[in-house]
This record gives C-alpha cells, structure tokens and sequence, in this order.
C-alpha cells in the first residue's frame, strides 16, 4: 500500500527477493515475473528459472506468501519445459531468444497465471514444445504450494502454439488465449515469409481438466514477415497477448499484423544478416518497402460463454 501527504505516495514495505540471480548463457536468465492473488489472499509470483539458456531446461516456478507479500516459501518448480529452440537456428547470428520455427520474432514459453474468483484455485499456463509441436499446457494449485499438472489443454494441428494467457470468469470458467503459427516444412524448418498465424480461444468448465477445441477468433490470418524490429533484422510481434473474464463474455486482445506488407528488400538484408555477412546494408524502408511495412496493429474480440 501506497501512503503519503499531499498526493505524495510512500512505499509501505521494501522489496523481498524471493530468487538467487545468475545471467549467462549455459544457465539462462531468471525473467518475466508475473503474479496472481488468490481469493483467500495468498500472493503468488511466477517466473521463468533458465530462461533462454543453452544447457538447461526452461522451469515455471512459483513463490508463495500467506502474510500479504511479506514473507515468500523458497521457489517451487511447477514443471518442465520443453521451449521453442533458442540456439541452432539462422538468428543465432542476431541474438540468443527462442523462436517458432517459421519464424524469426521472438517468443517465450513463460508461465502467465489467473486466480480464480470463485475459489482458492490459481492456474498458470505456458506453451511446450515438447515432440516438435508446440502446444498449451498448463498446471492448478489451491494453495500455491501444490501444483496438480493439467497435461496438454490446447493444440492446434499443424500449427505451433505460443504467447497464452489465462482468466477466470466469477463462475469458475476457465478461457484460454494464444496465438499459433503454421508448421514449415521439417526440410526448411527455419524458412520466413511463408508461414501465417492467427489468434484463437479455448474454454473450460471442468476446473481445466477439460477445454473446448481452439476456435480462431482472429478471422484473417496474418504475416509476421511483415513485422519488424526497428533494426529491420528480425520481425516482431511482441509478446502482447490477454484476456479478461467478466460474467457473460472474455475479452481477447492481441498484436495482429493482417495489414502489415512484406518487403522483398528488407527480406534480402534478414537473409544476409543471417548467413553472416559482414557488409549487409539495411535498405531505407520508406523507399524500399510499401507504406504499411510494420503495420502490426491491437486487435480486440468478445467471446460469449
């Protein structure tokens, strides 16, 4: 809580750290901290332990307070995941983050948790590419501490999974949000330009032990290769995905790139940049490219349960 005279706001609590540090590539990074709040006010913080990293695997984990954010239990693995791969691909030459193959944007497989409003349950979901598809999985607990794992709850055939995100309505329905790229060809696993994605939702009524099959709400489908970094050597749809429950309906919001165009010449430089080249130039994309290269925009849709 936030106190103070005048409009002036003064910390009521210092900072707990509730995780050791470590930053370097065979061990990855500790990173995208997320939190949830149970009706009963337990507090629960969520990261990625290993993120990005070459030598271990991606673990969801969770810290749990009973004292209202005061005190936190030593770090508790939810699972392990299977990322998107983060090395042995043409971007290593650009920077170290996973990617859908297909794709050059970044991604994460982070867990994103909800707090359910008519119970103790909190539930935390994250994308898995375990056996070279990429799905939704997800995990519950009542209490933080016990973490009761809920195996594959969205798949998309033909169509690699990333960026979910979880709410829960006051009823107890669980709605799941993610967006999901179509699969490249297994002999050009890593060949942009291709490849579409769009948004979809999924619901569940059995305390997530159950969902309906994905129904894409996106309508069109859209081209990351019409994305881009403002380096131009990578697209990028950024990780902007959410949904919010109220009573009748969800709320779905995500970053579309249905209007953006592609360009040849920007793809030229990618591919260069890729390969290693040295003396790659970047092309100027107000004359090279068509006025809507870029042109990712925030996409909304209502859902009715």
């Amino acid at each position: 809580m936030m106190r103070g005279a005048r409009g002036q706001r003064e910390c009521e609590s210092a900072g707990v750290q509730v995780s050791a540090v470590n930053s370097n590539t065979p061990q990855g990074y500790r990173e995208t901290g997320q939190l949830a709040v149970a009706s009963n006010g337990t507090v629960e913080a969520f990261w990625t332990e290993n993120a990005d990293a070459t030598n271990y695997p991606s673990l969801p984990t969770v810290v749990t307070s009973k004292d209202g954010g005061n005190a936190f239990t030593a770090p508790i693995t939810i699972a392990q995941v299977t990322d998107y791969p983060a090395s042995s691909t043409p971007f290593d030459a650009v920077d170290l983050y996973n990617r859908v193959p297909g794709m050059s944007a970044r991604v994460d497989c982070y867990p994103h948790p909800t707090s359910d409003p008519s119970s103790t349950r909190v539930y935390v979901v994250w994308c898995d590419y375990g056996g070279g598809h990429g799905v939704v999985k997800g995990a519950v607990s009542s209490d933080g501490l016990t973490w009761t794992a809920l195996g594959t709850i969205a798949s998309v055939a033909s169509r690699n999974a990333f960026f979910p995100a979880a709410s829960v309505a006051p009823s107890g329905l669980v709605s799941l949000t993610f967006d999901a790229l179509t699969q490249p060809l297994a002999s050009a696993p890593w060949q942009t330009g291709t490849q579409v994605y769009g948004n979809y939702y999924a619901e569940s009524t059995t305390g997530g032990t159950t969902f309906t099959a994905p129904l894409q709400v996106s309508g069109a489908s859209s081209t990351p290769d019409g994305s881009s970094y403002n380096n131009l050597r990578e697209q990028s749809l950024g990780d902007y995905i959410d949904l919010v429950d109220g009573p009748n309906s969800a709320y779905l919001v995500w970053t579309d790139a249905r209007n953006a165009t592609p360009c040849q010449a920007v793809d030229a430089y990618r591919n260069a940049v890729y390969a290693s080249s040295k003396t790659a130039v970047a092309p100027n994309p107000d004359s090279a490219c068509a006025t809507n290269f870029g042109n990712t925009d925030t996409m909304t849709a209502v859902v009715n349960y």
